[in-house]
């Protein structure tokens, strides 16, 4: 049986299987960098597509007024976000600051809204008529610390680069003005100096 979740992401029987399995695939990906011989290179490629960076906390991105994204873009579950949190709670006292870094034509929606909920926050919902239900989104990956230990140099033209605590929810759309080079987002790296980094490409463009 195959159906569609919006204009572009199809799905079948063995969809959530793929996407669990990709998933899978990343976190492993960072236990074969922490348990690399010392004298071994410690990184590690992960041939799945897609990254999964356009799916949010609850699939498709919802703004702050109830707007967001028309579609998923193919993404089911967001492997990365997945992977960084696997990195911080399972490896915690070992993996203190994890880095993002997103290299694609369109924004990585889904991974921004994810990690704007390691800060406590509410997420309301309008049913029209006035009524609106408001719904706590805070969902740490380890503990209070998150925000702090937790960057993601966005690459794409239009992007933020900056511990998330400092992170605006309006970032979450392309009404960001801030923009910065590939050597800010380097320099921005230098700085956090994370003890893994999780490098996403789409296919968009090289």
């Amino acid at each position: 049986m195959v159906d569609s979740l919006d204009i572009d992401t199809n799905i079948c029987g063995d969809s959530y299987h793929a996407a669990a399995v990709a998933a899978g695939a990343a976190c492993r990906a960072v236990d074969r960098v922490v348990y690399a011989a010392p004298s071994a290179q410690r990184r590690a490629f992960v041939a799945v597509r897609p990254p999964g960076h356009h799916a949010g906390p609850r699939g498709r991105v919802i703004g702050p007024d109830g707007d967001g994204a028309s579609s998923q873009g193919f993404c089911l579950l967001n492997s990365v976000a997945i992977a960084a949190a696997y990195a911080r709670y399972n490896y915690r006292g070992l993996i203190e600051r994890v880095a993002i870094v997103d290299f694609d034509a369109h924004y990585g929606d889904g991974t921004a809204a994810i990690i704007l909920n390691l800060v406590p926050g509410t997420h309301r919902t309008s049913f029209g008529h006035g009524l609106q239900i408001s719904m706590p989104t805070y969902k740490p990956w380890l503990d209070e610390t998150d925000p702090d230990k937790v960057l993601r140099p966005n690459c794409h033209p239009v992007l933020y680069s900056c511990p998330m605590r400092q992170l605006r929810r309006d970032a979450l759309t392309y009404g960001c003005d801030n923009r910065c080079s590939l050597d800010l987002c380097i320099c921005n790296m230098r700085a956090f100096i994370p003890i893994i980094a999780l490098v996403l490409r789409g296919r968009q463009r090289a």
